[in-house]
């Protein structure tokens, strides 16, 4: 059995799983492949380039739209980068 926060860092955020096949995308998290490709869109060669569109509220920092549908995120504020921006003007 792994302790906790080694567990958490060999599971994927989608499918909740350890991963299978695993990819990291530019701001570092981790993936399984299939759950990154079934979550991104256009589908392009790995690793995606995706611009940071959304703001998480509670980290305070901009994330992209696959990090909005992991654990880590699901449960915070998440705003459009340009919503937020025009709040905290």
């Amino acid at each position: 059995c792994l302790p906790g926060s080694l567990q958490d860092e060999a599971t994927c955020s989608v499918c909740l799983e350890f991963f299978k096949d695993p990819v990291s995308i530019e701001c570092g998290h981790n993936f399984c492949r299939a759950c990154i490709v079934k979550s991104w869109m256009p589908r392009s060669s790995l690793p995606h380039r995706e611009a940071l569109k959304l703001y998480c509220k509670d980290d305070r920092r901009t994330i992209c739209v696959v990090c909005d549908r992991s654990r880590e995120h699901r449960p915070h504020a998440v705003v459009p980068v340009d919503e937020a921006s025009e709040e905290y003007k």
